[in-house]
């Protein structure tokens, strides 16, 4: 899966001050959450790979499915590279969500609280 070039510097700034111990594929898909969250989506200008698709745990997959159904409805299945954009395009706004949050709180508990809220709502999504 791709991310924009220009957010690779995001995503590395919400590991560190948010998600410690998460690799790119739980930023990844916290990221598709809130952009999906907020019917957020946005192309990518110019691509950088970042999550390789064998590190999806079928409970991703189901979830990355879920949304690009919702969004296009069940024949976008046929279609995995258009299931594989709407992803990363949803990623792609949710990571720069995430981001405006960030930067409009102080650091300390409130951190620790949009972490719980975003891992909250990925599992209430992944949970309807």
């Amino acid at each position: 899966f791709y991310i924009d070039q220009n957010d690779k510097d995001i995503y590395k700034e919400i590991e560190k001050n948010l998600f410690n111990n998460k690799d790119n594929k739980d930023l990844f898909i916290f990221a598709i959450s809130e952009g999906f969250k907020l019917k957020k989506r946005k192309k990518l200008k110019s691509k950088y790979g970042f999550v390789r698709r064998e590190y999806l745990t079928p409970g991703d997959w189901a979830f990355i499915y879920a949304v690009a159904i919702d969004t296009e409805g069940i024949e976008v299945l046929l279609k995995m590279d258009r299931v594989f954009e709407i992803a990363e395009e949803y990623a792609h706004s949710g990571i720069i969500l995430i981001k405006n949050r960030l930067s409009s709180i102080p650091y300390g508990d409130e951190l620790k609280k949009i972490e719980q809220e975003l891992m909250d709502n990925y599992e209430n999504l992944i949970n309807e």
